[in-house]
């Protein structure tokens, strides 16, 4: 679904400012939910700040930035954001401003199969093809969301695919088991252009993700379920980092490998191969 419309900024000093800064983003190629994100964040700031864009100070920016209750993601995020604008408009007294933004690495556990199967058993049928997309085909909530009736296809050789949309309005094509192919050729029989049709379009991401809720336990979320996928396919499909990471979407692999869930019995399995031959210790 389509998100609000962003606020307009405090006055025409920032309007300007920003819809230059937002041409020069366009002509860079980024991408229309990023460029919205950036927006709507340099528009935050001026509205609570409340004072022309020549008149920002560095204590201004500070002072804001420390009233609010941010996630640490969300407040590196903002930084971010901030830094490039103020080298945009060649504000360098600002890029001080903010500090670092520490945020602190959990790794999130992949969801058990016994949780996966349980809550296939209680899914209705749409919601069972949320959490196949997730588990079997490694897809974040927004992909999901963004699923046409038509992105599944038949590719010679390699068979059928997934045509995903990812983060930056990236393509990438998933291969997709029979099984799988199955569910999504049965639920794109409703027609229409979207897989999971909503009120103006397609399902909100949120929405998808709060229908996976519904039947999996907590702590055990969409996510998991993609760490899951992630996990299966390193150990099961040869330990394949580089193909993991192409089928999750990553631009790094260093992001896939915080994905993938080493349980004791992966650490036995690594002792036991690293163990001299018995025999020759006899």
């Amino acid at each position: 679904m389509p998100g609000p419309q962003p606020l307009e900024p405090f006055d025409s000093t920032w309007s300007s400012a920003i819809r230059e800064w937002c041409d020069y983003l366009i002509a860079g190629g980024l991408s229309p939910h990023t460029l919205a994100l950036r927006q709507k964040q340099i528009g935050e700031l001026s509205r609570d700040t409340s004072v022309p864009f020549n008149a920002l100070s560095s204590n201004d920016v500070t002072r804001w930035a420390a009233g609010k209750k941010w996630a640490p993601n969300t407040r590196r995020s903002f930084r971010s954001t901030l830094l490039l604008f103020w080298t945009f408009t060649h504000r360098d007294d600002l890029l001080g401003a903010l500090p670092r933004v520490k945020v602190p690495h959990h790794q999130l556990e992949p969801c058990p199969d016994d949780v996966y199967f349980d809550a296939m058993s209680r899914a209705d049928q749409r919601t069972r093809l949320i959490l196949r997309l997730a588990r079997e085909a490694g897809l974040r909530r927004e992909e999901v969301a963004h699923i046409k009736s038509r992105s599944l296809y038949q590719v010679p050789v390699t068979g059928w695919t997934l045509h995903v949309i990812g983060k930056g309005d990236k393509y990438r094509q998933v291969p997709a088991t029979d099984a799988l192919c199955g569910e999504i050729v049965h639920q794109r029989e409703s027609g229409g252009v979207w897989l999971f049709p909503g009120v103006n379009g397609h399902l909100s991401a949120s929405w998808v993700a709060d229908l996976a809720s519904v039947v999996l336990p907590s702590p055990w979320t969409l996510h998991s379920l993609r760490r899951a996928f992630a996990t299966a396919a390193y150990f099961n499909g040869g330990r394949d980092l580089i193909a993991v990471s192409q089928l999750l979407g990553h631009s790094s692999v260093a992001t896939t490998m915080q994905y993938i869930g080493v349980t004791v019995a992966h650490l036995r399995d690594v002792v036991e191969s690293a163990a001299p031959q018995a025999a020759r210790l006899e």
